[in-house]
C-alpha cells in the first residue's frame, strides 16, 4: 500500500503522465491560436512526448518552446502544404457532389485515395519533424514511405486518433464535458498513445538516409 503513494509509485507515475498530457494540450492550444503555427505546435508537442515515453521527464515549457522556435519555419511550411491539400480535396469533393456522369465515380475513388494518403501523412509527418533533421520535401517522402511500409501500425494509430475524436464529438452534446476534454487532452492524449508506436518505427530508420 505504501508503494502506491511512494514517489516512484504507480499512482505518482500516473499523475505525472496526466500532468504532462494536460500541460502539453494547453501549450498546443495556446500556441496554435494563430492557426499557421499549428504545425510548429504539433512538432513541439511530439518532441516532448518522444522524450517522455523514453522515461525522460523534460522541463515541459523549456523543451516545448525550444522545439517550437527551432521548427517554426519548416513545420509551418509543412502545415501550409497539408492545409492547401485539404482545401483542394474539399473543393473537389464539393464539385463532385454537384456533378453527374459515369466518370464522377472514378474521380471519387481517386480523391478518396488521395485523402487516405493525406491522413497517413498527417500521422507521421509532424512526429518525423520532431524526431529527425530533414528537408520539408524529405519529410513528405519519408512519411509516405514509412506509412506504406507499416500499414497495420498506421491503421492502428489512425484508429486511436479517430476514436478519441469521435469520443469528443459524442461528449460535445454536454458542453461542459466537451470543454473539459478539449482543454485537457483532446490533442495530447491521442498523440501520447501514438508516440509509443512511432518511436518503435522511427528507431528502425535512424541509420537510414532520409533525403
Amino acid at each position: 500500500m505504501n508503494s502506491l503513494f511512494h514517489y516512484d509509485g504507480y499512482l505518482n507515475r500516473i499523475l505525472t503522465k496526466l500532468m504532462y498530457i494536460v500541460a502539453l494540450n494547453l501549450l498546443f492550444l495556446i500556441c496554435s491560436i494563430p492557426v499557421i503555427t499549428i504545425g510548429a505546435s504539433c512538432t513541439a508537442m511530439y518532441t516532448v512526448l518522444f522524450r517522455f515515453v523514453r522515461n525522460d521527464e523534460p522541463d515541459i515549457l523549456k523543451t516545448f518552446f525550444k522545439a517550437f522556435r527551432e521548427n517554426l519555419k519548416k513545420a509551418s511550411c509543412i502545415w501550409a502544404a497539408m492545409l492547401a491539400a485539404a482545401g483542394t480535396l474539399a473543393v473537389n469533393y464539393y464539385a463532385l457532389y454537384h456533378m453527374d456522369g459515369g466518370w464522377t465515380e472514378a474521380l471519387r475513388v481517386f480523391f478518396n485515395f488521395i485523402f487516405i494518403i493525406w491522413v497517413m501523412l498527417w500521422v507521421y509527418i509532424f512526429p518525423a519533424a520532431a524526431y529527425y533533421k530533414n528537408s520539408v520535401l524529405g519529410y513528405f517522402q519519408f512519411s509516405v514511405r514509412v506509412a506504406i511500409a507499416n500499414l497495420p501500425v498506421t491503421a492502428a494509430i489512425i484508429l486511436i486518433q479517430a476514436v478519441m475524436l469521435l469520443a469528443i464529438l459524442f461528449f460535445a452534446q454536454y458542453m461542459q464535458m466537451a470543454v473539459i476534454l478539449l482543454t485537457c487532452c483532446v490533442f495530447s492524449l491521442p498523440a501520447y498513445f501514438s508516440t509509443g508506436f512511432l518511436v518503435k518505427i522511427f528507431e528502425r530508420f535512424e541509420d537510414d538516409d532520409l533525403n
